[in-house]
C-alpha cells in the first residue's frame, strides 16, 4: 500500500479518539466497489494487516454519488423563530447557529472536515 505505521498515525491523529474508520475495496479500473462483509487485524507480521472479506460487486460511481449526496445534507438539530443549528452528516462535525434568514448562505462547507453542505430540500420545523 506504500504507507508507513509513521503515516498512518500522523493522518489518525487529525481525528478523535472515538471517530469510526471507513474502509472501501475498490476496483477503479472496472469501477467497481464491493461490500465488505468482515473485517479483522492480523498480529502475526511485525507489521499491521486488516484482512477483508468481501462479497458482490456494485457500480462504484453509483454508489459514491449516493454517500455523497447524503452526506452533503446538514442535520439539523434544532431552530426556532430567530435561529438554525446544524452539523454536518459527513464527520459529525460541531454544531453550527446561524439567523434564520441566512443560514444557507452562511455555511456552504463544514468547518471541520469540508463536505459541501446542498441545502436544496432541507425544511425547518415550524418554529
Amino acid at each position: 500500500m506504500g504507507m508507513t505505521v509513521r503515516q498512518m498515525t500522523k493522518y489518525l491523529s487529525e481525528y478523535p479518539d472515538d471517530a469510526g474508520i471507513g474502509t472501501m475495496v475498490v476496483d477503479t479500473k472496472n469501477r467497481k466497489k464491493y461490500e465488505i462483509k468482515d473485517g479483522n487485524w492480523l498480529d502475526m507480521f511485525s507489521y499491521p494487516v486488516l484482512v477483508l472479506d468481501v462479497g458482490e460487486a456494485c457500480d462504484m460511481d453509483k454508489a459514491e454519488k449516493a454517500v455523497a449526496c447524503e452526506c452533503e445534507e446538514p442535520e439539523i438539530v434544532w431552530n426556532n423563530s430567530r435561529s438554525v443549528s446544524w452539523k454536518c452528516k459527513n464527520c459529525g462535525g460541531r454544531k453550527t447557529i446561524a439567523k434564520v434568514n441566512d443560514y444557507k448562505e452562511r455555511m456552504r462547507y463544514c468547518q471541520r472536515c469540508g463536505q459541501r453542505f446542498n441545502w436544496e430540500g432541507v425544511e425547518l420545523d415550524e418554529a
